[in-house]
């Protein structure tokens, strides 16, 4: 069967619409600020976008048959790529980002929820323009989070295997509805949004700083309105909201929408959780226990730091309240190699997620087992079910899949001639779409550095990180676009 073109442009071209009208928010900050040409700029983007949207939607309207997994794929293609390329240009036209290699690198960072930057003084950018960056990173989120619901059951064959990882709260419960999920995590979603503007108002956080720094803690993006990211804020109370809500959004939004019923106490029973919460206190109590040997902090300042860079690490956040690249070198390989773990899956954080890597130790557990018991049949569970063949093999190829993308863009940029550290680095923290590396992508440093080519590979790689590698790199076989299949 091949692609129904129709119906793929149909939909795009409905998602067009709210995103365009959504454009008309930053304008409206503009207008607020002063910025009068910015915020005609932004209007004419909004406009032009709602037409040819507008167009599209009349031209296949009465678009109908059932969607197929390519014609997801698809569709998410024409929402994570066009819709970027199209706002890049806006920031290179307008003159907010001078360079279209930065405005390309910028804005598929705040889709991406990644949070790196090229910019060296964002307290010099227009407002408006730096709201809209922020407001990239939390619809980014929001489509992350409906893009995996939509998608997941077409990337399975069956129910019992469709949501493996992205939610323990539906087990054993086959009369759910896709719209429903979606609909009650988007209110989560904003619920949550409200919740974090509130607490940082509360914290003398002023309306315009509050509403871009809720944008991107919800997400798990990381962008500020500062350079110093919330160090900027010298407020322990801000750093404690940060926290807490960089814990929270770690977490799968499917267990927060079962709350209600099975209660509270349930997100800390699903195995996502329990092992999220174990790998991140080993990491926070390594690192606590070098910074006390090996440079004397206190011990409320070593848990301090060391849980927070964990946890924002950890969450894909990227945010930062000290430059961990000053630590001693074993807190910093802890650091590396937290930047492959990632969240839980069904939120908004990146990376190759927790579920996965419980998947990878059941596996060598599996391996050491049948090792010692050769005539033994293993098997490996998931939330009391059996793990099937194929899906294993899905976790496996995607893990060695994103180790050798790791390996392929750190060759790709390394023809910039920077250190080995700088350039792993910077690959592992875009495909994890966290933000921050080492040595000279450290905290509080930027992309700027990269040339137009490397800044198009880590951009490159941002999307095939959030997009959960195979919905983007499948685009690129020939087999996707056979009409025969």
């Amino acid at each position: 069967m091949g692609l129904n073109y129709r119906r793929v442009l149909n939909i795009s071209g409905n998602i067009y619409i709210i995103l365009s009208i959504c454009l008309l928010i930053p304008a409206v900050v503009s207008i607020i600020y002063s910025e009068y040409r910015n915020a005609v700029m932004i209007l004419i983007a909004a406009v032009l976008l709602f037409a040819a949207s507008f167009f599209v939607i009349r031209k296949t309207k009465g678009a109908a048959g059932r969607l197929s997994m390519r014609d997801g794929m698809l569709i998410v293609a024409f929402s994570w790529i066009i819709f970027p390329v199209y706002i890049s240009l806006l920031f290179f036209i307008s003159g907010a980002i001078p360079a279209l290699d930065d405005s390309i690198f910028e804005v598929f960072s705040g889709v991406t929820t990644t949070g790196a930057t090229v910019i060296k003084h964002i307290e010099d950018m227009p407002r408006g323009f730096v709201f809209l960056r922020s407001m990239l990173q939390w619809l980014g989120g929001l489509g992350f989070l409906t893009t995996t619901i939509v998608l997941m059951p077409m990337l399975y064959r069956n129910r019992d295997g469709m949501f493996l990882g992205y939610d323990s709260a539906i087990k054993g419960n086959q009369n759910f509805d896709t719209r429903e999920i979606i609909a009650k995590i988007s209110i989560v979603y904003a619920a949550t949004s409200v919740f974090v503007f509130a607490l940082l108002l509360g914290g003398k956080m002023n309306i315009y700083d509050s509403i871009v720094h809720t944008f991107g803690c919800v997400s798990t993006g990381g962008f500020s309105s500062y350079q110093e990211n919330i160090a900027h804020f010298h407020s322990t109370y801000i750093y404690a909201v940060f926290f807490c809500m960089m814990f929270l959004c770690s977490m799968s939004y499917m267990l927060f929408i079962m709350v209600p019923t099975r209660g509270i106490t349930s997100i800390f029973k699903d195995s996502q959780v329990r092992l999220f919460v174990i790998l991140f206190l080993a990491a926070t109590l390594a690192i606590a226990a070098d910074l006390m040997i090996n440079r004397h902090f206190s011990p409320i300042d070593a848990f301090k730091y060391s849980g927070f860079e964990s946890l924002s690490i950890m969450s894909t956040s990227g945010y930062n309240v000290t430059n961990f690249n000053t630590w001693p070198q074993f807190s910093k390989a802890v650091i590396f190699l937290l930047l492959f773990v990632g969240g839980c899956a069904g939120s908004t954080a990146g990376g190759i997620k927790i579920f996965r890597i419980g998947f990878l130790f059941k596996l060598i557990k599996r391996s050491i087992g049948n090792r010692l018991h050769p005539n033994a049949v293993i098997e490996i569970f998931s939330q009391h079910r059996i793990v099937k063949g194929d899906i294993l093999s899905n976790i496996t190829s995607f893990f060695f899949l994103y180790i050798a993308l790791v390996f392929a863009g750190t060759l790709a940029i390394s023809v910039d001639n920077f250190d080995i550290a700088t350039n792993m680095s910077a690959t592992a923290s875009c495909m994890g779409n966290i933000g921050p590396g080492f040595n000279l992508v450290a905290p509080f440093s930027n992309y700027s550095l990269f040339s137009g080519w490397s800044k198009l590979v880590l951009s490159f790689l941002m999307l095939v990180g959030r997009m959960e590698l195979f919905w983007i790199l499948g685009l690129f076989s020939r087999h996707f676009w056979d009409p025969n299949r």
